[in-house]
């Protein structure tokens, strides 16, 4: 769908840079408000979870729009959905503002259901937009971040970085991933090196580093946070502030794909360290599954 997706984007700008006037005006207006809706919206699904999205359906007069995001809420592939939303597209015969609102509804939505931070989204939309605009986008999305980061008092940067690396809550003692966890801190403190922990952060999905996040202490937490460029250590800090509750078993899920990640690159020569401890963990069968 990529070459599909380039070209109406292409042909919707070229139709409202030659808007004029009122019309121009209250397209513009559109655009901005369409993307203030999504990205509050990110930002609360980034934080509860994808069925909450059904919650702002009533709010959008649109019928094909709420039906997109009903599809993404009954766990249809994003495939699927796709699929269904370009076909309406074309059925619609979208032109100008009216198709840009649409595309950026479905990319919006796209990420949304992927899981996608809100500051990816962010950039998304902002690159779909006519350069006019951006200002006022930003204006727009440094607005939402902010009412959406109220508890924690402001934007994502340095400062939160800082102060997640103190704001750990651990598995008690006996509990469900409390040994793992303990293993972990080990593994990333004192197996792997500095250099070792900056190769893992470039392999690993940044949402998985940010759920394992959420079982590390903070010695293990500071390591990982060294060992990254600032702004993939704020992008990582947002990812954890606004990815909202997680059950156990998906941070303790998140783990072991690092630990899987860091035993291949030990095998395949890529990082140098002692692999016996993280075969123990991962079990004998983990090459086999591969």
């Amino acid at each position: 769908m990529g070459d599909v997706f380039y070209n109406e984007l292409k042909e919707a700008s070229r139709d409202i840079a030659a808007r004029k006037g009122k019309a121009k005006t209250a397209g513009n207006k559109a655009l901005l408000e369409t993307c203030r809706q999504i990205i509050d919206i990110a930002f609360v699904v980034r934080r509860e979870g994808l069925p909450v999205l059904e919650a702002f359906t009533h709010k959008i007069e649109d019928k094909s729009i709420a039906a997109m995001i009903m599809y993404a809420i009954d766990g249809t592939s994003s495939e699927i959905l796709e699929d269904i939303c370009w076909s309406k597209y074309f059925a619609s015969e979208l032109k100008g503002y009216d198709a840009l609102i649409y595309m950026l509804w479905l990319k919006g939505v796209l990420a949304m259901q992927e899981g996608e931070n809100p500051i990816v989204i962010n950039e998304r939309l902002k690159a779909m937009l006519p350069p006019d605009l951006v200002d006022e986008f930003d204006k727009i999305y440094a607005e939402a971040q902010s009412k959406a980061m109220l508890p924690y008092g402001g934007a994502v940067n340095m400062d939160t970085v800082n102060r997640l690396v103190d704001e750990v809550i651990l598995p008690e003692l006996g509990t469900e991933g409390y040994l793992l966890m303990r293993v972990s801190d080990h593994i990333f403190n004192d197996i792997l090196d500095d250099e070792a922990i900056a190769q893992l952060v470039e392999n690993i999905d940044r949402g998985t580093l940010a759920t394992a996040f959420r079982g590390f202490d903070s010695r293990t937490r500071q390591k990982f946070f060294d060992n990254m460029p600032e702004d993939a250590a704020i992008t990582t800090a947002g990812d954890i502030e606004y990815m909202g509750p997680l059950l156990k078993k998906h941070v303790t899920e998140a783990v072991y794909e690092i630990f899987r990640e860091a035993y291949r690159l030990i095998k395949d020569g890529s990082l140098k360290a002692d692999p016996s401890l993280l075969e123990v963990v991962i079990g004998p069968d983990f090459e086999g599954a591969e």
